[in-house]
C-alpha cells in the first residue's frame, strides 16, 4: 500500500498508478490563451510565450522548478511533459522526443526531493 501526498486513494495495484498519474496531468489545462497549472497555487503560463519549441521548452522547465520548490503534492516531471504535450497540440510544434526531454531535465539540475534532502549541507 502506497500513499501520495495529496492524492486521495491507496496505490496498491499497477492501474492505481496510471490513475495517479492521470491525477497528476489533470491539474494542466489550457483555458483562454493561458496554459493554467493548479496544485496549492495556480500557474498562468500564457500560450504567447510557447511560440517555439525553445518558448514551450523553457516554459516546461520553469514550471517544473517552481513545482518542485513549492508544490510537494506535484510530480514535477509528468507535470511537465503534459504540458508540453497540451502545448505541441495547441501550439502546432514539432513533437518533442522522450530523449530530448530527458537531456534537457538532467540539463537543468532539477533533483527529486528525496536527493535534495540527502545532499550534505556546506
Amino acid at each position: 500500500m502506497t500513499m501520495m501526498s495529496g492524492y486521495p486513494y491507496e496505490i496498491t495495484r499497477p492501474d492505481d498508478w496510471c490513475d495517479y498519474l492521470q491525477w497528476q496531468r489533470d491539474h494542466v489545462s489550457i483555458e483562454n490563451k493561458n496554459v493554467i497549472c493548479q496544485f496549492n497555487s495556480s500557474y498562468v503560463i500564457p500560450l504567447s510565450k510557447c511560440n517555439s519549441l525553445t518558448g514551450a521548452l523553457a516554459e516546461a522547465f520553469n514550471l517544473a522548478a517552481n513545482l518542485v520548490e513549492h508544490e510537494p503534492d506535484a510530480y514535477p516531471s509528468v507535470v511537465a511533459k503534459h504540458f508540453l504535450d497540451l502545448i505541441r497540440k495547441q501550439q502546432k510544434l514539432p513533437y518533442f522526443t522522450s530523449s530530448m526531454f530527458e537531456e534537457l531535465w538532467a540539463a537543468f539540475d532539477i533533483k527529486p526531493r528525496v536527493e535534495q534532502e540527502r545532499e550534505p549541507t556546506a
